[in-house]
């Protein structure tokens, strides 16, 4: 009983100060109704999706694929002048840049010629080397209110021509994007694409990374002949024969002389090289690296591989 009468004067007393600050209560509802208006058109509910994905490793005679998409969801409008494929060894922010149209034509490319980072990316072969392939181009493109969702920031581009959203299961844009590993240093890479909307460029993926390797070098287990590899007439021989098995296995007989090359000059170095030292090396391998696909290319079939083969059968001491 006693409990009834508390909860009455309760919802007595409640109704009274409502009543006595109306006013007070609507305002403080209608401003909790706008804030949350707000908030909720601040926060962006999806975002233009950009990815660029491919192999984490690859050998230095292979070809690299990746896949490029774009995905815009169905309340963007984005204006899209091309597309921008930056390519940069991990840890160094010396980059190739390749800007490309959404039909896959490349416009631009930045350095134009020479290499990065000190012959990490040879410019010339790379670009050679590339294709852009589009595989979905479904993107709606018109008039109208042009915003995009950038992670946590919305970019509003106000009204113009621009790509939106398509009512479909496959991205608005996707490309296969593939080139030689041969114009890659043999160390680590990072790619990241983003897009170029004409005044910024913005709306980039994550970072995809992936390592150049030296030709048969992946993985691990011994090849088809390893166990009759090493056998010879002169046992104190043998695990030089092994070596050359190894070597033998690598890849082309030029890459296996490069490699024996500048592994032993790495065992007779000293440890505790400086940066200049290390950047005349690098120079040096790849001066020595273009002098040997020159003289292959300049020999026929018939001649060039009994050429490399005297080369790299133990002569480099």
């Amino acid at each position: 009983m006693e409990g009834n009468r508390l909860v009455t004067w309760s919802s007595q007393r409640l109704r009274a100060y409502l009543s006595a600050n109306r006013q007070t209560v609507l305002s403080l509802a209608v401003t909790v109704v706008l804030l949350g208006s707000l908030v909720a058109v601040a926060t962006p509910s999806a975002a233009v999706e950009t990815t660029l994905t491919g192999p984490d490793e690859v050998d230095r005679n292979d070809r690299i694929t990746t896949t490029a998409t774009v995905d815009l969801t169905d309340d963007e409008r984005v204006p899209i002048d091309a597309f921008v494929l930056t390519l940069r060894p991990d840890g160094v922010d010396d980059a190739l840049t390749v800007t490309f149209a959404p039909n896959g034509t490349v416009l631009d490319v930045g350095p134009e010629d020479g290499t990065v980072n000190n012959g990490d990316i040879r410019v010339e072969q790379f670009v050679e080397s590339l294709t852009i392939t589009p595989t979905d181009r479904n993107a709606r493109y018109g008039y109208g209110y042009r915003t995009g969702a950038d992670g946590d920031e919305t970019r509003d581009f106000g009204y113009g021509y621009g790509y939106g959203y398509a009512d479909t299961d496959t991205p608005e844009f996707g490309y296969t994007i593939a080139f030689d590993a041969t114009a890659l240093d043999r160390t680590a890479f990072v790619g990241q694409l983003s897009v170029d909307t004409g005044d910024e460029t913005a709306f980039a993926s994550e970072e995809f990374a992936f390592e150049v390797t030296r030709p048969g070098n992946r993985g691990g287990g011994d090849g088809p002949g390893d166990d009759d590899a090493g056998d010879g007439d002169d046992a104190d021989d043998g695990d030089d024969a092994d070596d050359d098995a190894d070597d033998d296995r690598r890849g082309p007989p030029f890459d296996r002389l490069f490699d024996r090359l500048f592994d032993r000059f790495d065992r007779h170095d000293d440890s505790d090289r400086s940066d200049r030292s290390d950047r005349f090396d690098r120079h040096w391998r790849h001066g020595l690296a273009d002098f040997f696909d020159r003289v292959l290319t300049a020999f026929a079939s018939g001649h060039s591989g009994t050429l490399a083969t005297d080369l790299a059968g133990g002569s480099v001491s």
